[in-house]
């Protein structure tokens, strides 16, 4: 077999390969970081659901500080309710 048909035999076989490969949908996270007291708390954990984000971790101090992973498409909805739920009360340090 020639150069040429050997470029099409094994291309033939990269596109059957591509065909039947299974496909992983990545979701792209961006970190936000919090600062709120902990009375705050439940209302930036269900900020943290309602986004479906999750929460990376948590230092305790005399405010806590919580860090999140949320997609990257939904960063503004989830400050908006942030600030909108705690009346403005949680920091939002991005």
């Amino acid at each position: 077999m020639g150069a040429g048909g050997l470029v099409r035999s094994y291309g033939q076989c990269a596109r059957e390969v591509l065909v039947h490969a299974p496909v992983e949908k990545k979701e792209l996270l961006q970190e936000v970081v919090l600062a709120c007291s902990y009375d705050d708390m439940p209302t930036v954990m269900q900020c943290v659901d309602l986004c479906q984000g999750k929460v990376v971790s948590q230092d305790a101090g005399v405010l806590l500080r919580i860090v999140c992973a949320i997609n990257s498409g939904l960063v503004g909805q989830f400050v908006a309710l942030v600030k909108d739920k705690s009346g403005g009360r949680v920091e939002v340090l991005l």
